[in-house]
């Protein structure tokens, strides 16, 4: 067999490919696609907020300088006896295991009184014996910075400094002293990474660098967009290089173990980038700036924060801190600590190195190794080329349908390897070239929609009366095959013991039995201007309110079943004149919002109608059986039709379904009837009444008086007794809502 492709798809798929290699020329970096790394970092952000753990890490704390603290205990800076103050009982009461300070002490502390002193021992005063040895006790008590530096000597106290980055903002000022460097620039030589380097830097006083445990810069990289996604571990300043606050927290920690870079080599050797630093049992995935990638914990307060006047007034229970990583830093927006993050806007500073701390600890540092290239050229060739070839044959719907599909598949995998593997592969070439295709292979097919459209306004002459056609052609846009949600009633009428009348005759008198019957029915449905779903052997299920609109559908469609029984009365006598037997039918219906549109398979199609308002018309037209009724209708359909009287035959709750649903039978009566129906429609609603409440020895009274009802069926009443019967015995629990639960379907 030889195996062709229509010329249409063929160019359909020469159309995806062609924008698939497009695609590749960007994710290889040959071309740029506008705004592709903004939807990127959207994407990012996103995955971010979308796994975030949203819970308090147990081990790291922030002691916050906010708004009530400055309220509190002054406007900041503060005196630095203060904050030695805050170190000592960090240290002494609460027993942290780290203090990291988010915050620079760069300038002598201008309140102290040293100044003065100085100058009164070259007054008249300094001669006089006594106030040299007082000036000479109090000295060391008026030296704050001394009383800071001494404050955090011999204690695991990280302080933090800053780098400028900013080339082209402050020029190489320096202020300040610098830690010891943790490398040599020279270590790294041949090596392909791109550290962050700086002109100058703004640190801590000398005297309070020398008594510190390390210190660590507080630096962040912020994308072209703005938004703080990443911390570099190490920035470079001349020959030297310098790791960041929470990395040098983490080796105070562990009690600064060395750190050791890992390289990445090809089997040829031409890639030797770093990929990882490993500190003691830490291994910390970098990037070629040598930065981590932030794992956000979630939204601010995803660590346990304590304002620090509390800490200085004993507020906080002594155990809360103890053997704890703490972060001392600021919310308070007045003193400008706030990022841009993919969390918030305004996010603390300070809670960008907790994050960073609490990732590395937790090794759920995201990644993005170089071989994450060549994964994404491979599986976006392999999404292009799939795609465009499920795409070309199929319609919109179908298209809709692989184009979701295989969105969700290259999210789903994302995420996988996101949240299994912490890796970051690009999502957005993917999603932008799935919905690519999928807009070419619609817009490609659209040149073909005008034919098409001809061919299905004349195939509906199979569903819809010739006048319903006539307008589809006058108004197209009227028409859609498109899958849509509309409001409609839909019919279905089923022969009763279809298959054992069938037994009694021919073949040739059952197709004549079938056409005669089928088309009477048709001719009704197309008199009030139904249209023709399909034919089911005998059952016939027909709707309303589409392919037109049509505002009346439930009074149509009741209209419909009514005439329907009183043609099935005039074909029963015709049947049974020629020797076949009585023919008698049930039919139900329903109103509400159901899917319809050209549905099927790329074999075969039809305008049909779908949704649980479908099915429960379906359930009606079968419960006509088990009430010995000819129409019911479901609550909605009977609203649509407030000029008709209904008789209320049960309250049903399907199988699997939570809600009970009110059926109805419409009454059929001359006018001369008015007098005797209203009075039997009141003492059936009494019967209602009495039996919902569970008054069985009432209802069931009432249920014998209406023996000979013309409204109310013998049958109907027969299974109301059963029930009664059987709930005197095992009576329904007290919170019953009068509803009947069937087990079948």
């Amino acid at each position: 067999m030889r195996f062709t492709i229509d010329s249409r798809r063929y160019k359909s798929i020469l159309v995806s490919l062609s924008i698939t290699l497009f695609m590749l020329a960007h994710v290889g970096g040959w071309i740029t696609i506008p705004y592709m790394d903004r939807l990127e970092s959207l994407l990012y952000d996103s995955r971010i907020r979308l796994t975030a753990p949203n819970s308090e890490h147990p081990y790291i704390v922030i002691v916050d300088i906010d708004e009530r603290s400055l309220a509190a205990e002054g406007r900041w800076p503060w005196r630095r006896d203060k904050v030695a103050q805050l170190v000592d009982t960090l240290f002494d009461d609460y027993e942290v295991a780290v203090l990291g300070v988010d915050l620079v002490f760069g300038e002598p502390d201008d309140s102290s009184a040293l100044e003065l002193l100085e100058r009164l021992k070259h007054s008249p005063l300094g001669s006089n014996a006594t106030f040299q040895q007082q000036a000479k006790l109090q000295a060391p008590l008026l030296d704050r910075d001394e009383q800071l530096a001494t404050a955090i000597a011999d204690r695991k106290v990280v302080l933090g400094y800053y780098f400028n980055t900013d080339h082209s903002v402050g020029g190489a000022f320096t202020n300040g002293a610098l830690p010891f460097p943790v490398f040599r620039a020279k270590t790294f030589q041949n090596r392909e990474v791109s550290f962050l380097k700086a002109d100058g830097y703004g640190a801590n006083l000398e005297e309070l660098q020398a008594s510190a445990w390390s210190a660590g810069h507080f630096n962040q990289l912020s994308d072209s967009d703005g938004v703080t996604r990443r911390i570099p571990l190490l920035i470079r300043y001349q020959d030297n290089l310098y790791e960041a606050l929470s990395l040098a927290i983490i080796r105070a920690l562990l009690d600064d173990p060395p750190i050791h870079p890992v390289f990445a080599t090809t089997g040829d050797g031409s890639y030797s980038g770093l990929e990882l630093l490993n500190v003691a049992d830490y291994t910390i995935p970098v990037d070629k700036n040598a930065a981590i990638l932030l794992s956000f914990r979630g939204q601010q307060g995803s660590f346990h924060y304590v304002s620090a006047t509390d800490i200085l007034q004993a507020k906080v229970p002594l155990d809360s801190l103890k053997n704890k990583i703490v972060l001392l830093g600021t919310s308070a927006p007045g003193l400008l600590d706030l990022r841009n993050t993919p969390i918030d806007t305004a996010f603390p500073g300070v809670e960008l190195h907790a994050n960073a701390i609490a990732s590395i600890l937790d090794g759920s540092i995201k990644h993005k190794p170089a071989y994450t290239l060549g994964a994404t050229l491979v599986s976006t060739a392999l999404i292009g080329c799939l795609m465009s070839i499920l795409l070309s044959p199929t319609g919109l719907i179908g298209s809709l349908a692989i184009t979701a599909f295989g969105i969700g598949i290259a999210v789903s995998l994302n995420l996988f390897f996101w949240t299994q593997e912490s890796l970051v592969l690009p999502l957005a070439p993917q999603i932008v070239l799935i919905a690519s295709l999928f807009i070419a292979s619609t817009a490609y097919g659209f040149l073909f929609e005008s034919r098409a459209r001809k061919k299905v306004v004349g195939l509906f002459g199979q569903y819809v009366p010739p006048g319903v056609v006539d307008q589809l052609q006058r108004h197209p846009k009227t028409l859609s095959m498109e899958g849509q949600s509309r409001n409609m009633t839909v019919l279905f009428s089923d022969i009763r013991n279809f298959t054992s009348l069938s037994e009694n005759l021919t073949a040739k008198e059952l197709a004549t039995l079938l056409n005669i019957y089928l088309s009477r029915m048709t001719e009704i449905i197309y008199k009030y201007e139904g249209t023709v779903d399909k034919y089911i052997g005998d059952a016939i299920m027909a709707f309303w309110g589409a392919p037109l609109d049509n505002p009346d559908h439930a009074q149509q469609a009741l209209k419909a079943a009514i005439d329907m029984q009183i043609a099935a009365e005039s074909l029963r006598h015709e049947f049974e004149t020629r020797g076949w037997p009585a023919l008698h039918m049930g039919i139900g219906l329903n109103s509400g919002d159901m899917s319809v549109g050209n549905m099927g398979s790329s074999y075969r199609r039809a305008y049909t109608v779908l949704g649980d308002n479908v099915n429960l018309g379906s359930r009606l037209e079968s419960l006509t059986k088990q009430y010995g009724v000819k129409v019911l209708v479901s609550e909605t359909t009977k609203a649509g039709n407030l000029d008709t009287r209904f008789l209320p035959v049960d309250k049903v709750r399907a199988k699997g379904k939570e809600v009970a649903v009110e059926i109805f039978e419409p009454i059929v009566a001359q006018d001369e009837d008015t007098q005797r129906i209203d009075s039997e429609l009141g003492r059936w609603d009494k019967f209602l009444n009495r039996y919902r409440n569970q008054q069985w020895s009432d209802a069931l009274m009432i249920l014998e008086s209406l023996k000979g009802s013309s409204i109310v069926n013998a049958q109907l009443i027969g299974v109301y007794r059963e029930r009664i019967d059987h709930f005197v015995d095992s009576p329904p629990p007290k919170d019953w809502d009068g509803a009947f639960t069937f087990q079948t379907k």
